[in-house]
């Protein structure tokens, strides 16, 4: 009896070579794309009283309790993995990890009121109000030096950039700068500021808080082109700080944080409500990933391009895989 060939490999199941990955791709690009935006971006606060406050960044869970226990605490400043902050009753600094575990209330001592932090990878800064000194240790916390910087007048605020220091000298209304190894000190580098609190650096400008402004000052990074009303209408402004989109600070006198673009525009003063008199503020958007957002146009073209792209090689694959098909039914 005849054999027909042709029924006999149809009754048999043909599998290509080639992974069947493309339907994958297709469901894991959108997927990839939203777990990696999906840590979230903060904003912390210090206040009277000895509490450490943190927020999303969208204000949408505000906890006025995030760390207890300090005194007077303050200052706030984080990096990667941990937060740093001053103890000014207590004349210490402060330390926890960035989930705020592992608080050391007394991590650095013998500090003098002690009013801000600032850090780089290497060091700590700090300023103490009382001595008119900056201090500074290393990023672990030894090698305190509490005198680092003398001859500043009630320094306050203080942040650092890879090149420089630069300080508030709240009682003579002038914002200081050093180089970064403390060589160089002009305590008067920008004056005319009215009770200057917090300083920044982002860019091309420099910015801070003006207490008595009420405002927030901006300059060039070069000190020039002051304009000490560069957003008006704070109360009581004290922090200050900013991510890659957003300068941020804290209006003491009705317990807000405000928000503007980095050009100034779009301020508002109402940005989070609900807070506990907040002082100096930190944002951890600057190197913590970003906040999971709804993509935006570019992001979603991005993500149709991916799909498109998916779905033309699933395409070419399946008619790969149909040729190879009929070639073995039809040889």
């Amino acid at each position: 009896m005849a054999i027909d060939n042709r029924s006999r490999v149809t009754c048999c199941r043909f599998r290509s070579p080639i992974p069947r990955f493309p339907m994958l791709f297709l469901i894991w690009i959108p997927l990839v794309f939203f777990m990696a935006n999906s840590a979230m971006a903060y904003v912390y606060w210090g206040q009277f009283g000895g509490n450490i406050g943190r927020s999303p960044i969208d204000g949408s869970s505000v906890d006025n309790a995030w760390i207890t226990g300090g005194n007077n605490s303050l200052g706030i400043a984080v990096n990667a993995t941990h937060a740093f902050w001053t103890n000014q009753g207590g004349v210490t600094l402060g330390r926890s990890n960035i989930d705020g575990s592992g608080v050391d209330q007394n991590w650095i001592s013998g500090c003098n009121s002690p009013a801000q932090v600032a850090v780089d990878d290497n060091y700590i800064y700090w300023t103490n109000n009382s001595a008119g000194t900056i201090g500074r240790a290393n990023i672990d916390g030894s090698g305190a030096n509490q005198a680092w910087i003398a001859g500043c007048t009630s320094p306050s605020g203080i942040t650092v950039d890879d090149n420089y220091v630069y300080w508030t000298n709240d009682g003579v209304n002038t914002i200081g700068r050093a180089n970064i190894d403390g060589s160089g000190v002009d305590q008067n580098w920008i004056t005319g500021c009215t009770n200057p609190e917090q300083v920044v650096v982002s860019g091309s400008y420099v910015y801070w808080a003006n207490r008595g402004g009420p405002s927030i000052g901006r300059a060039n990074i070069d000190g020039t082109g002051a304009n000490q009303n560069w957003i008006a209408g704070c109360n009581n402004p004290a922090g200050l700080d900013y991510d890659a989109t957003y300068l941020y600070w804290s209006n003491n006198g009705d317990s807000t944080i405000g928000r503007a673009k980095l050009d100034g525009s779009d301020a508002n003063q109402s940005w989070i409500t609900g807070l506990n008199n907040p002082y100096y503020i930190a944002v951890d958007g600057i190197d913590a990933p970003t906040a999971a957002t709804v993509p935006t146009l570019s992001e979603w073209g991005k993500i149709i391009l991916f799909l498109i792209l998916g779905a033309l090689g699933f395409r070419a694959m399946r008619k790969h895989r149909s040729a190879a098909y009929r070639s073995i039914i039809y040889p």
